[in-house]
């Protein structure tokens, strides 16, 4: 057996000098440049219920239980953050800048509104700013808030002892106030008149063209009574509770805001990802990454970085440090071992968020492959090879 050596300068390292390098090595290991923190020093915090109460995050080790007790991801709903709504639609109530049309008959041609070819007259009122119509020999009414039937119900009534027998009929000829708004990113912005059927957010957005982007990218804002919400407008598609009835003067905006995932560590390609589909899986984020990096990867240490409300993870039983009890969104590290085949199954399970980060963890044998480079790599002459250490 040869003896234990190096060539370095054309000199031979023998055992006392590579003692040396070993020392080298071991000084050099810990203080390499790297990409991101090892799976040891992610986990490290959660390994015994001490360090778990002194954590700053929660660590979840991806199991079938845990995948199955948390489920999809749930949607936002953004309902019960609007001021009520009808639940329905309802009668029709008049506002400001409404245009009526009244239309007036009379039994006999020698009526107030009765002329020589017709026993009947159609008038235009506009409701001012005060919330009243005009119209003669009644005078001023009050219209704002009422519904079409107790506006006529008022002129027939004005018209008593004026008109001979008279007939009235009102109708909402331009709906000044009887409207909502749809801007943004839509194929066809602008004011749309609320039927007496009423309006539901579909139908305006459908009134508007549509979204000028996937509806999976696309997200939908109510602006009514100065709050304001927002969710996905596939959200809406698939929640009807979420389909809310319009009130006049809303405002819809529709925004173009597409979902991405970013990728660090050892995987194939790093950087930011558009989702580009309505849903990703975790197993589809690795994929649209290149995978995971054949030379550098440890398959144990797949991690995903996620902010969870604090009730999902309750209702998952998963045990929180003591300072994030009270949070209402919880920094969460998702861990899976892709070692074992299961996991990939897991990981098509695992349904990827808005900004999620995924992290894969550099083996151990990639650190010594590093040092190698860095530390050992310079020192070898020509003649010699790092090889000469295995000989």
């Amino acid at each position: 057996m040869k003896p234990l050596s190096l060539r370095i300068s054309g000199k031979a390292l023998g055992r006392s000098g590579m003692s040396l390098a070993l020392a080298l090595m071991l000084i050099g290991c810990a203080s390499l440049p790297g990409q991101g923190p090892s799976k040891s020093k992610i986990v490290e915090l959660a390994a015994g219920q001490e360090a778990v109460q002194d954590s700053q995050y929660a660590v979840v080790n991806l199991t079938p239980q845990i995948v199955g007790a948390m489920g999809k991801i749930p949607r936002r709903a953004f309902s019960s953050a609007l001021p009520r709504g009808p639940r329905q639609p309802g009668a029709v109530r008049i506002g400001i800048g409404d245009v009526l049309g009244i239309q007036i008959w009379e039994a006999s041609p020698d009526g107030l509104f009765s002329t020589p070819t017709a026993r009947s007259a159609e008038i235009a009122a506009t409701v001012d700013g005060q919330g009243n119509i005009y119209l003669p020999y009644v005078g001023t009414l009050p219209a704002r808030g009422q519904s079409i039937e107790q506006i006529r119900s008022s002129i027939a009534q004005a018209l008593t002892g004026k008109a001979v027998d008279p007939e009235v009929v009102v109708v909402v000829k331009e709906n000044g106030a009887q409207s909502v708004t749809v801007v943004g990113d839509v194929k066809s912005a602008g004011r749309f008149d609320l039927p007496p059927s009423g309006l539901r957010l579909l139908d305006a957005v459908a009134l508007s063209g549509g979204p000028s982007q996937a509806s999976f990218d696309t997200e939908v804002i109510v602006n009514r009574a100065g709050k304001t919400a927002g969710i996905r407008l596939d959200d809406v598609v698939k929640t009807n509770a979420e389909n809310v009835w319009l009130v006049p003067r809303d405002t819809v905006q529709l925004l173009h805001k597409p979902r991405s995932f970013t990728a660090f560590g050892a995987v194939s390609a790093n950087g930011q990802q558009m989702f580009e589909t309505e849903t990703v899986s975790l197993a589809e984020a690795l994929a649209k990454v290149g995978g995971l990096s054949d030379s550098r990867a440890d398959k144990g240490g797949v991690f995903l970085f996620r902010f969870e409300p604090r009730e999902r993870l309750n209702a998952a039983r998963i045990p929180l440090p003591e300072q994030l009890t009270g949070a209402r969104m919880v920094p969460t590290i998702y861990q899976l071992d892709l070692s074992t085949p299961n996991a990939y199954f897991l990981a098509q399970s695992v349904e990827m968020t808005d900004k999620d980060i995924v992290y894969v963890a550099s083996a151990p044998a990639s650190e010594f492959r590093k040092f190698v480079q860095i530390i050992v790599a310079p020192f070898v002459s020509t003649t010699g090879s790092v090889n000469d250490l295995a000989n």
